[in-house]
């Protein structure tokens, strides 16, 4: 939930109200959702952390994964697939429900943190490519320094699945901080572009 004092200009007003309406859009198709997974349980998630756990992030492997067996699509099968230059470093004795397993994927190392966000979206390309498309149904990614407080269920399980920038709820889209530089390939223009998406945590079939 998100909560806030300011008030929202007229573009943030138009926003919201589209907001409003997918939000509005949302039970049914979760119903749907949640009825036919509910159904087969034999589908395998794979939950992928989209930061290389490297020294830093470490830390955080076992509490992230100590929640999400709390949390993170209760009842239904999922591989938890770590990134890291640091093997030795991730915990392994940690308990998980049946059908879950820990898989620990090593990778290069990157001395600054750029790099590494930079990198990461083709190290999940290419782990995809050799691996996950044949062991998952669905891919999601999330940072490893979070954690899950309540329920994650099957409503992220679509073609596309991301979650809006809290720092960007209600803002016109003059403030998104889009690639505008049109030599860019990712280059998108000034009067287009509806949200603005984080990127800690992200989900496609």
């Amino acid at each position: 939930m998100a909560t806030g004092s300011r008030t929202p200009g007229e573009s943030g007003k138009k926003l919201l109200e589209r907001a409003s309406a997918l939000t509005f859009l949302e039970p049914g198709r979760y119903e749907t959702t949640k009825s036919k997974w509910e159904k087969n349980r034999d589908h395998r998630a794979c939950l992928g952390f989209s930061r290389l756990a490297d020294s830093r992030y470490t830390v955080f492997v076992k509490i992230f994964i100590e929640t999400a067996e709390k949390f993170f699509l209760v009842g239904h099968k999922v591989n938890y697939y770590v990134f890291t230059d640091r093997i030795k470093d991730i915990p392994t004795n940690i308990t998980l429900a049946e059908g879950r397993q820990l898989i620990i994927l090593e990778v290069s190392s990157h001395q600054r943190w750029q790099d590494v966000s930079m990198r990461r979206m083709e190290m999940i390309r290419d782990h995809t490519i050799r691996r996950f498309i044949n062991e998952v149904d669905y891919l999601v990614c999330v940072d490893v320094d979070m954690k899950f407080s309540d329920e994650v269920g099957v409503e992220i399980l679509s073609d596309v699945f991301g979650t809006l920038h809290p720092g960007f709820f209600g803002s016109s889209r003059e403030r998104f901080t889009y690639e505008r530089r049109k030599q860019s390939t990712a280059c998108i223009p000034s009067d287009e572009g509806d949200f603005y998406y984080a990127g800690d945590i992200l989900a496609a079939r």
